[in-house]
């Protein structure tokens, strides 16, 4: 269920950031020194860092999908239980890198974006 909740606020943060509805703020967003340092370089940030974000909200969606899935097999034919944890955990894991790539994508962006 974590994995659905993360990815719903990352395609929110997203596309809200990406817009332009959401600017600098304390608590969501990719908050590094470079994207605060000004309203531009957060806007151009998130832009660039838009497909890497949605990337990782749909990791975490397929990995929430097929963990479910694998619950079920467990049930009805007896499928380890380890099968679905292994399953969330590397979808998680994958959801991080994607974070960790967004993050630099954006960080480079917000470096090179003219000042407010």
């Amino acid at each position: 269920m974590s994995l659905v909740i993360v990815s719903f606020v990352l395609d929110v943060v997203r596309d809200k950031t990406a817009s332009g509805e959401m600017g600098r703020n304390p608590l969501f967003g990719i908050r590094t020194k470079a994207t605060k340092a000004s309203d531009a370089a957060w806007l151009a940030g998130h832009r660039a860092a838009g497909d890497s974000l949605r990337t990782a909200a749909r990791t975490g969606y397929a990995a929430a999908a097929l963990t479910a899935v694998l619950l079920v097999l467990q049930i009805w034919w007896g499928v380890e239980p380890w099968v679905a944890l292994v399953a969330g955990l590397a979808g998680l894991a994958l959801q991080v890198l994607h974070l960790l790539f967004a993050t630099t994508k954006a960080n480079e962006a917000a470096r090179n974006a003219r000042p407010d």
